[in-house]
């Protein structure tokens, strides 16, 4: 309703003076206001900005919504948490904070084994239902690659 209000009192004053070219709407102020509460309060940018631009069915107002979104959650965030943060304090859930040194020391080679066959369903040997049985009840591997020669088709389970 602040935006609305806004809009009015800006449309008041390009009617009297004269300082926007264009006619101003008050219902564009409204959901520009209604985004920064709602990003001020949730603590969502991104989304919301795609929300809002999908409701105004253009990209006229994505300046005025990401900087109302932007600003909205920087005064938000220097005031207090999300509201959704308090709420899983108020309930007692524990919260489980992002690990910021999360770093990995092995690559994929320390994890993979070695010396491991690769067994493939190749298509241009044109394998009979016999083969896929024996192959299967032969190897403890749930899934195998399917090629055609050199080149990956796709995935078997």
């Amino acid at each position: 309703s602040l935006g609305r209000c806004a809009g009015t009192l800006m449309q008041a004053a390009n009617s009297q003076y004269g300082l926007f070219a264009k006619e101003v709407e008050p219902g564009v102020y409204a959901m520009v206001g209604a985004a920064a509460v709602l990003a001020g309060v949730c603590r969502v940018t991104i989304s919301l900005v795609a929300i809002m631009l999908e409701l105004t069915g253009g990209m006229t107002y994505i300046l005025p919504f990401m900087l109302a979104v932007l600003v909205a959650k920087m005064v938000g965030d220097r005031i207090n948490g999300g509201i959704y943060d308090l709420y899983i304090v108020l309930k007692g859930y524990p919260f489980l904070q992002e690990e910021l040194s999360t770093t990995f020391t092995e690559t994929c080679c320390d994890i993979m084994e070695c010396c491991v066959q690769l067994t493939t369903l190749d298509v241009a040997e044109q394998q009979t239902s016999k083969d896929l049985r024996r192959l299967l009840a032969s190897s403890s591997f749930r899934g195998f690659p399917v090629v055609n020669g050199e080149h990956f088709v796709g995935y078997w389970p």
